[in-house]
């Protein structure tokens, strides 16, 4: 059923200025250079697990969190945020590292952090420096350490700062793996210099203690001491090596317990040469074992601790001795008896604590789901052992994740696979399905539970190709069933369905090429062809399959890149005449991408002669003969990763900066199909750097060559060509889209939006999908009956590029409100998916359904635009407190002026503006 918003959120939304500000690069709509339209629902974004490294808590309750992350609950940060004391988005923003920050020291009013960033914002800064947490900016402060290292631990005194990580220098003086520098002067001090490198492979962990520092460290060595190491901190610095437990492992968190003893968690087994899994309790001046803590672990891995009082939090992989497992546990601190654990175990690792008082645990790390809620990298532990309870904030970061592989249906809809988990808010695991209108179907979930590298399909089945053991399967289109085929564990590159035949052609890293029988799900034994690279991509072309990659030989026979093979024999077919050279010979050739329409097969590689003629790096051949057309030059400087025919074009994407004949392209561009000319630059970008690193692992696949008009609207649209765009980008042809995209050439569309009264609750409702609109009409007994007030708009997808979308929320029978809300104003709707992704399930929320139809908002004096002259005028009817908001949007002034007469009803003026 369709109904409004509940008015209390909706209010509350229009003063998250800091959500909305913060999503404000999700806010902007234009038009292509040539007039094409982005056709997926605007400002779709691609997720998956991030990672939360670090916590570091500011006196007022506000909490600093590094990691490696580009989204915090929807709003664009990069690898550092700050929240709320109630966890919700701190809209003060902190300065942007370039990559990963792994720990975070605050001192008065500065932060300190190191990592593996070589820039905060746009101050240069390798691995370590420091920022205001008044004000944002950037310290002058540079101990800039050598490239390609990493500061992973600090800890502060009150006096010095301790930096530890692989670096061998810092500010270009020589240090060995730890180094320090007085807080009043930031200057390294050079008198103090231990040689830690000699005793820690990675120093993974700091604590202070009396005359010394602990460093835990990753890796085994046979110095001792090793993976524990206690350096002294008078001047110069010696290894204590007297005090030397040498766990049999990694030790990966550190925390104190009184002035001389501390906790130890690792992968370790034994502890000073007794037996301790995870956990140890030490003296922190000899180093030896307190036998009285003799925690219930029998393995596993110890990654945070914390500690309140005489309680001791522990994060990992927990193992226990009683067989159980866990993420999280309470131990006592004197005797290491268990007290609680948390039931069941987040899907991912914990990389830090941090206790809550009164009674909180906050876990974060890399995973998105705890006890089955969605969770992105960061859950809070109200009471260990109590599922997860709700708890008023649900924070989080996110990454960007990456849809690498397409597939188009013969009805013109088409699903996607990557290592995503997430599309704004909603978990979509790994496969994501699109409508005939290239709109997310979001109805439609596989819960696959590991990333897809390829993926292709019929009417009934989703093939998809992975890695490790479960490398090839499918998965029921309506059932959603999981089958795996018996196949050699890899890592899968190529996947190809027959449509005439029960097989499913597979090419993987071994490298690998083989057919599997779908009917019995085993390799088909009598199809062996041998090649001597791998298969990055095919096409079947009726009694033969197209293979392109990085072989060189296939069959015996020279036949470099690409090839024409007999489906029933498994042997190049001798009639397919391609020769591909690199500097004259077919050593190292590789085709790293293709298209094909008929019988024109368009090639992308580091080749630079097909079939003895000068031909660099994109050429169009003949499918069946190898013949090249020399008609077509494209004259790439650069090797396209992917390619898709689209209408009159050839889509190619690039993963750096290139040239097409005389034009310099960022990402994504085209060609004209017949002979190669410059067409588009989409200036594809990425976190506003330039192309070079915007559409790694980009993939498009444009549909079919043919599809069969269908009964609806939608099917019959999907008879012009769409190209789906996956990849590592946040703007395409000036539009703000991360990570997913469609362009198409679509002619606009209207749709009805029909109006609906439910007597009985005094609400109205109204659809722009036609189906609904008919279901209604054909179940009176539902309650909801036609006024005839409808209006006209356009179709979601297929609109004038400035017309702006209206997105549907719902609030849910329960815990409702169990009504409808659309909003074609962009503050007003990033603010309600704001609150969606930090508001718990079990509190009344909006939840958002989908971009209904598109078309003009009035401008400042309220007028409406000739394309769309009729005002849509807005009612509420005030029943917020009574759980039983609704509005009525109409055309009809004296219906509005009818409807807010009413003592309940206001009136709220134009918001819209219909065709008729």
């Amino acid at each position: 059923m369709s109904r409004a918003p509940n008015r209390v959120d909706v209010r509350s939304s229009r003063v998250c200025s800091g959500l909305a500000w913060g999503l404000s690069l999700y806010m902007t709509m234009t038009t292509t250079a040539l007039g094409e339209d982005m056709l997926f629902e605007p400002y779709l974004r691609v997720f998956k697990a991030a990672t939360i490294y670090t916590t570091a808590q500011q006196p007022d309750g506000r909490v600093i969190a590094g990691g490696l992350f580009s989204a915090y609950n929807g709003v664009t940060v990069q690898n550092l945020v700050r929240t709320l004391p109630d966890g919700s988005f701190d809209p003060s923003m902190l300065p942007q590292p370039n990559n990963g920050v792994l720990s975070i020291v605050l001192d008065n009013n500065k932060a300190y952090v190191g990592g593996t960033f070589t820039a905060i914002g746009s101050a240069t800064r390798i691995g370590f420096g420091a920022f205001s947490v008044d004000t944002g900016l950037v310290d002058p402060l540079v101990n800039d350490i050598n490239a390609g290292s990493t500061v992973t631990s600090m800890i502060s005194d009150g006096q010095n700062m301790y930096m530890a990580g692989t670096f061998s220098q810092v500010r270009g003086l020589p240090f060995s793996r730890i180094a320090r520098f007085p807080l009043a002067t930031g200057v390294p001090d050079t008198t103090w210099s231990p040689p830690l490198g000699t005793s820690c492979g990675i120093p993974l962990t700091l604590i202070r203690k009396l005359d010394a520092v602990w460093a835990g460290c990753g890796g085994t060595s046979s110095q001792s001491p090793h993976g524990l190491v206690r350096v002294i901190v008078t001047p110069p610095g010696q290894i204590d090596a007297a005090a030397a437990p040498n766990p049999d492992g990694s030790v990966f968190a550190l925390n104190d317990y009184d002035l001389t003893t501390a906790f130890a968690g690792g992968d370790f087994k034994s502890f000073g040469g007794i037996n301790r899994p995870a956990l140890a309790k030490f003296h922190t001046t000899t180093g030896a074992l307190i036998p009285a803590f003799n925690p219930p672990f029998s393995g596993g891995s110890i990654t945070a601790l914390t500690r309140n009082g005489d309680d001791l939090f522990a994060g990992g992989n927990l193992q226990f001795t009683d067989g159980s497992t866990s993420s999280v546990a309470i131990l006592d601190a004197i005797t290491g008896a268990l007290k609680a654990k948390g039931t069941p175990s987040l899907n991912g690792s914990v990389q830090n604590l941090r206790f809550l008082p009164p009674d909180a645990l906050g876990v974060t790390g890399t995973f998105d789901s705890a006890a089955g809620d969605f969770r992105r990298s960061a859950a809070i532990y109200k009471q260990l052992g109590n599922d997860f309870p709700a708890y008023p904030i649900a924070p989080g970061v996110s990454e960007d994740g990456v849809i690498s592989t397409f597939s188009i249906f013969p009805d013109g809809s088409a699903v996607g696979g990557g290592d995503f988990t997430e599309i704004n808010g909603t978990p979509i695991p790994h496969l994501a399905f699109f409508n005939p209108d290239a709109s997310l179907n979001r109805s439609w979930t596989s819960g696959l539970p590991f990333p897809v590298r390829k993926v292709t399909g019929d009417s009934t089945y989703v093939y998809f190709g992975a890695s490790g053991a479960n490398a090839v399967g499918r998965l029921h289109r309506g059932t959603r069933a999981l089958e795996f085929f018996n196949v050699p564990s890899a890592n899968v590159e190529s996947i190809m369905l027959d449509p005439n035949q029960p097989h499913l052609y597979v090419g993987d890293d071994r490298p690998g090429w083989y057919r599997i029988n779908t009917a019995t799900k085993a390799i088909d034994p009598t199809w062996n062809p041998t090649l001597n690279g791998r298969v990055f991509g095919m096409f079947d072309d009726g009694d033969a399959v197209l293979p392109f990659g990085s072989f060189t030989v296939l069959g015996g026979q020279s036949q470099a890149g690409v090839a024409r093979v007999s489906k029933a024999t498994a042997a190049p077919v001798q009639t397919f005449n391609l020769h591909l050279t690199l500097n004259g010979n077919t050593n190292g050739v590789q085709v790293l991408a293709a298209a094909r329409e008929g019988t024109n097969l368009y090639l992308g590689g580091n080749f630079n002669g097909v079939n003895g003629q000068q031909q660099i790096a994109v050429a169009l051949v003949n499918s069946t003969t190898g013949l090249l057309n020399t008609m077509f030059q494209a004259q790439a400087s650069g090797i396209p990763r992917a390619m898709a025919v689209f209408g009159n074009k050839v889509a190619l994407a690039f993963p750096f900066a290139t040239t097409l004949g005389s034009h310099t392209v960022n990402g994504l561009a085209s060609v004209n199909k017949l002979n190669g000319a410059f067409l588009d630059n989409y200036n594809a970008t990425y976190w506003n750097s330039p192309a070079a690193i915007s559409m790694l692992l980009a993939s498009a696949a444009s549909t079919p060559e043919a599809k069969s008009a269908g009964s609806s609207s939608l099917a019959s649209a999907a008879t012009t060509p769409v190209l789906y765009i996956g990849g590592l980008f946040d703007t395409i042809a000036g539009q703000p889209r991360t990570g997913l995209a469609a362009l198409g050439t679509q002619s606009t569309q209207t749709v009805t939006v029909t109006e609906f009264y439910d007597a009985a609750r005094d609400h109205y409702f109204r659809t722009a999908n036609a189906e609904e609109a008919a279901s209604l009409i054909a179940n009176p007994a539902q309650g909801f009956v036609p006024t005839h007030k409808d209006f006209t708009a356009w179709h979601r997808a297929y609109h004038p590029g400035d017309a702006v979308p209206f997105d549907r929320f719902f609030g849910s029978v329960t815990p409702g409100p169990n009504s409808h809300f659309y909003t074609g104003t962009r503050a007003e709707s990033s603010a309600l998916k704001s609150l969606q992704y930090i508001q718990p399930s079990i509190l009344p929320r909006w939840n958002f359904e989908e971009t209904a139809f598109s078309t003009y908002l009035p401008d400042a004096s309220g007028n409406c635009p000739a394309a769309a002259p009729l005002p849509v005028y807005r009612a509420y009817n005030n029943r917020a407190l009574q759980g039983d908001s609704n509005h009525r949007f109409t055309t009809d002034i004296a219906a509005y002026n009818a409807t807010i007469s009413h003592a309940a009803w206001t009136g709220e003026g134009k918001v819209a503006c219909a065709i008729q």
